[in-house]
């Protein structure tokens, strides 16, 4: 395959084709001399009876057919940078000092000696750049190196000689193409396949379109027909997919607060390939908030691993039996305003750094703190009890009937005492009065 010196390889063997050519035929008696100049360097004295061929490389351009294609002594499975495949475009012009007759005699024979030799032989590329690039490659590349004359406008020609700043000359425009330069990037080879599948049965085939690795599709709370938002300790989350079977499943459960992912080893009788039922544990690791869980399939071995994407849902925290009103205190002067300060303890145990509030959701009278979030500081250790304190609450009415919900990292209590109930009802002892 061709390295970086295919270009000027080229070019050395256009310029040794058409000169071994002009060698055993003279023009008008005169010597050719076939150069590779900018056009603007070449010079004729007056007394010059000499002829000069140039051929000169005025653009590059990628090559569509090659571009995106790997190199073909790559073999399947492996990935190759693909080669730099350019099309060359050559301006030949002919210079004489004799007449222009001559440029046009030395011209057209320029053009029957390319138009004799329509594909760069190799054995030609070999030996006109055996002496400077021995090793340029362009005749071991796979495509044949091609002549082909192109068709310019005349507003393109004059285009071309103005950028040059020279005396418009005779030329003809040839495409040379393709060369291909190898890219120095090695190729990227995977180890051989030693088996296909379980004792090398082979691939595996279904007549539907589900995908035939395990999927996770969706994660079904307790009663989520009834509206039940989120899932609570010692409940039981529905994972439904498919292709969720094997000889050892297991769910992980990831939680910002949480190093690592709880994970929960599923027995056989709580799975089917379509359907998991997973009970969440009624222990300190499991914090309230919002969760990911993805089941991962296995062999007893551990082989044949495969992992699903990623599901989410909410966890809720519980309040216990009881609200308490710690204490009430005056907040001003006039005992007007009083402060109340309201403890409760609640399961799962809250982690540091979590977002803890308390709603307050009246009945009768409004509170200036109506369905706002009452925050308190994050605990500084895991703990199931928590303090909020009311301020500004008006004593002139002698009580405020309220339900407070407990909202842990966005995640809020439940009010319902039962979503299955075909009439549900408020949980009695959530009932707060100030």
């Amino acid at each position: 395959m061709s390295n970086s010196n295919a270009i000027a390889a080229v070019t050395v063997t256009l310029k040794q084709l058409l000169q071994d050519a002009f060698g055993t035929e003279p023009i008008e008696g005169s010597e050719v001399l076939v150069e590779a100049m900018h056009l603007d360097k070449i010079k004729l004295d007056d007394d010059d009876s000499k002829h000069i061929l140039n051929l000169f490389l005025y653009h590059t351009s990628p090559n569509a057919a090659w571009r995106n294609m790997d190199l073909p002594p790559t073999k399947p499975g492996e990935t190759g940078q693909p080669p730099l495949a350019l099309d060359l475009y050559y301006l030949i012009s002919a210079f004489s000092n004799n007449s222009d007759i001559a440029s046009h005699q030395l011209l057209g024979k320029a053009m029957s000696i390319l138009h004799d030799n329509t594909v760069l032989r190799r054995g030609k590329i070999k030996e006109a750049t055996e002496r400077n690039f021995p090793d340029n490659g362009l005749d071991l590349q796979v495509e044949k190196v091609r002549i082909t004359p192109q068709s310019l406008s005349l507003e393109d020609i004059s285009r071309l000689w103005n950028s040059f700043q020279t005396t418009f000359r005779i030329s003809a425009v040839y495409e040379i193409s393709v060369v291909l330069i190898e890219s120095t990037l090695p190729n990227q080879a995977p180890l051989p396949v030693l088996s296909r599948g379980e004792n090398d049965k082979g691939v595996d085939t279904q007549t539907d379109l589900v995908s035939p690795y395990p999927t996770l599709s969706q994660v079904e709370v307790p009663n989520y027909k009834n509206k039940q938002p989120s899932v609570r300790l010692a409940e039981s989350l529905k994972l439904l997919g498919s292709h969720l079977g094997g000889e050892t499943v297991r769910a992980f459960f990831r939680h910002p607060a949480l190093e690592e992912p709880n994970e929960i080893t599923i027995p056989a009788t709580d799975r089917s390939a379509n359907e998991i039922t997973v009970v969440l544990p009624d222990e300190p690791g499991w914090p309230s908030g919002f969760y990911t869980v993805l089941v991962v399939t296995s062999s007893a071995s551990g082989e044949n691993r495969r992992e699903t994407v990623a599901r989410s849902f909410s966890l809720a925290p519980t309040i216990d039996s009881s609200i308490e009103i710690e204490k009430i205190e005056r907040e001003d002067a006039n005992n007007d305003l009083r402060k109340v300060t309201i403890k409760l303890t609640c399961k799962p145990l809250v982690w540091p750094n979590q977002q803890v509030g308390l709603i307050l959701s009246d009945r009768e009278a409004k509170l200036p703190q109506h369905d706002q979030v009452i925050k308190t500081e994050s605990p500084k250790e895991l703990t199931d009890s928590l303090t909020f304190v009311l301020r500004n609450i008006p004593a002139e009415q002698t009580s405020y009937f309220v339900r407070p919900r407990l909202r842990i990292d966005g995640v809020d209590s439940f009010v319902v005492r039962d979503y299955a109930a075909s009439n549900p009802t408020f949980i009695d002892y959530q009932e707060l009065i100030l």
